[in-house]
């Protein structure tokens, strides 16, 4: 394709629904030209809803996306700075969020140790550098350095959330069966399916492209980029890299909500109907982060937040003032 960036910014307009008239006729006419372009476009479409918040307001905080596509970078030996981390309570660490495939905890010779979960609750284990990952069920995580490696460099099969602690000389190296993800400090969701890597950076920059492609980009903040087999890692596209992190850690965040929307997201997790006295019920505000538990447990929080009563019959709840 001859202009590839026109077409994915094009794509990114249809998606976030900013598209002209004059624009979808010029969408049309790329997508259609090849077979190839319409696997592109089902590609991002693809991404865009598995990653996409359910539901948006206006003055929802979340990233107002797809407007911006980063040029292709080369990779050069320039080091990548921390922004920041997820968790405060890391100061010098930053956050890494690991979607890909692996599996036991034992050690072996040679310096070789391999970390495994196989309880049904993520499992958390310190690496010797002081970072931290929290395994999921089935994964594991493998390397064979000790306190102070000259490379930190994981094999990683499965879902797994990494706090890395930075360091300036010694870079941070994930693996999975078809990409390669380079970083200092920085945070990152990686899924990783039977033929695709998908790569989410919530802060920082991360260098990323395939293992057999030298061809790659520097992915910044709140931007995704994938790899499909062995080829190249695809153009950075802009996304809600809060939503994709929450959603992973199975955390609900909400900011300036309406309680409607709140419910409907709710929904999505939980089987249950609600009903209210007065819609203006609905339109309250919400502000609140909850794990993901017991929905007895969340719906009595908002209402003592709300002011809300309520009351339940089998899986229908019903509030009011």
């Amino acid at each position: 394709m001859d202009n590839e960036k026109l077409y994915i910014s094009l794509i990114q307009k249809k998606l976030s629904g900013e598209i002209s008239p004059e624009e979808v006729k010029q969408l049309e006419e790329i997508k259609n030209s090849s077979e190839e372009n319409k696997r592109i476009y089902d590609e991002y479409k693809s991404l865009w809803q598995e990653i996409k918040p359910p539901f948006e307001e206006e003055n929802f905080d979340t990233i107002a996306g797809w407007d911006n596509i980063s040029e292709k970078l080369d990779f050069t030996e320039t080091e990548i700075k921390t922004t920041g981390s997820y968790y405060k309570w890391y100061g010098i660490a930053a956050s890494v969020l690991i979607l890909l495939s692996l599996a036991l905890y034992n050690f072996t010779g040679n310096n070789f140790t391999t970390f495994s979960n196989p309880n049904e609750k993520v499992k958390e284990f310190l690496l010797p550098d002081k970072s931290i990952v929290k395994l999921s069920k089935g994964s594991t995580l493998e390397f064979d350095w000790n306190e102070e490696p000259e490379l930190r460099e994981v094999k990683l099969t499965g879902d797994a959330f990494f706090v890395v602690f930075e360091n300036k000389e010694v870079p941070f190296i994930v693996n999975t069966f078809n990409a390669r993800t380079k970083v200092l400090g920085t945070s990152f969701l990686i899924d990783t399916e039977e033929s695709k890597t998908i790569l989410t950076v919530k802060s920082g920059r991360v260098e990323f492209k395939a293992n057999k492609n030298d061809v790659g980009h520097i992915v910044k903040k709140n931007q995704q980029s994938f790899v499909r087999n062995t080829k190249e890692a695809s153009v950075p596209i802009e996304i809600n890299a809060d939503f994709a992190v929450n959603k992973y850690l199975e955390n609900y965040t909400f900011k300036s909500l309406s309680f409607a929307n709140v419910l409907k997201f709710l929904q999505d997790d939980f089987n249950f109907t609600y009903r209210v006295n007065d819609e203006d019920v609905l339109r309250r505000k919400v502000t609140a982060s909850f794990n993901k538990q017991d929905l007895q447990i969340i719906i009595e929080s908002l209402c003592s937040a709300l002011n809300l009563k309520f009351s339940q019959k089998d899986s229908e709840y019903y509030f009011y003032k």
